[in-house]
């Protein structure tokens, strides 16, 4: 390939036009190198190894592609102009320069503020959203799920990411907790633990964690900032224990949360399908398939690309380690659930 390279460049250094094109073959090595040290730079500093098809459909190149661009037309816009005579520039004094080229000059000031600001909105356009922390509410738990080890299951969660984390609440639900039009309504909704939610998230991002039914899903489901989820179905998930599945359910539904909130949460995320293959955001069709979507959890190399485009490689980096579940059943965190808290894993 370098051979070949370099039989190119010299055939085009012989051509007439060498001169002109010269400074966008110049940007055009530059775009590659830059792509190659970004996206080695990328495997190296997370733990996140993104493929090549996938980092070129990244923010990050094209970002790169973004400025490459920018370079081109700033190169356009600048070049050489002679006097209106036809004589070459002047080199002389400031004020014959501008008397002599100022309507080159400003269109050219023109050309370049508008480049920039150009370059300036693509990268805001191509930058990954910030996330929100998201409160975890425990309305309702079973009799052998304990407050204390849930919320430890929690904070092992937030030790795992820098950008943001789950607030516990530890606060039981009432329906006394609820204006007279608030019960009213979640009385007569066919989905009252989610319209419980909805009513004490306050519009805030929030997970609700109840052992009642939810009355139009298996585990959880969604709407908006807000999920409800529930344990009330443990034979679905048996032998793994209820804060597993509860680990599990928290992951999901906060990558659900934050990708609902930036507007990037696919149409047809947990849309009822018969068939599935294990999809981070798809309808469970049958309660025995939970179990093996818990132990196979995985991003797809769609969900990877949209969630490093919506947020960037550190949380994608961080959804895949957690959905491994190896920091739960790595022996400090397994240990400290059984030895302090008495909590059994059943894996």
């Amino acid at each position: 390939m370098n051979k070949l390279l370099d039989l190119l460049l010299g055939y085009l250094k012989g051509r007439a036009y060498w001169a002109a094109l010269e400074p966008f073959v110049i940007v055009a090595v530059g775009w590659g190198s830059a792509q190659l040290l970004v996206y080695q730079w990328l495997t190296a500093s997370s733990s996140f190894k993104p493929s090549i098809e996938l980092f070129l459909q990244s923010y990050l190149s094209t970002r790169i592609t973004i400025v490459a661009l920018g370079i081109a037309a700033m190169i356009l816009a600048m070049r050489p102009f002679g006097r209106k005579d036809g004589a070459p520039g002047p080199v002389g004094r400031l004020a014959q320069y501008w008397q002599q080229n100022r309507i080159s000059v400003v269109r050219r000031a023109l050309a370049i503020i508008v480049i920039v600001a150009s370059v300036a909105v693509g990268f805001r356009v191509y930058s990954p959203n910030r996330v929100s922390h998201i409160t975890v509410r425990f309305m309702a738990l079973d009799g052998d799920v304990t407050a204390e080890a849930l919320a430890y299951l929690v904070y092992e969660l937030n030790r795992r990411q820098r950008h943001w984390y789950f607030n516990v609440d530890f606060r039981p639900f009432t329906p006394e907790m609820l204006t007279s039009a608030e019960a009213e309504g979640c009385a007569a909704n066919e989905r009252p633990q989610l319209c419980h939610a909805l009513a004490l998230s306050g519009g805030a991002p929030f997970i609700g964690i109840t052992s009642a039914p939810l009355g139009g899903a298996y585990f959880a489901e969604h709407r908006g900032a807000v999920s409800a989820i529930s344990t009330v179905d443990r034979d679905a998930y048996a032998p793994l224990s209820t804060y597993e599945y509860l680990a599990y359910c928290l992951i999901l539904q906060a990558i659900a949360i934050h990708l609902d909130s930036s507007g990037a949460l696919p149409a047809d995320a947990f849309a009822e399908d018969r068939v599935s293959h294990g999809g981070l955001f798809q309808f469970v069709p049958e309660k025995q398939a939970l179990k093996s979507a818990i132990l196979a959890a995985r991003l797809s190399p769609d969900e990877e690309a949209l969630l490093l485009n919506e947020f960037g490689s550190d949380y994608v980096a961080t959804c895949a380690s957690l959905l491994t579940m190896e920091w739960l059943y790595g022996g400090r965190v397994r240990g400290n659930l059984e030895r302090v808290f008495g909590a059994k894993i059943g894996r």
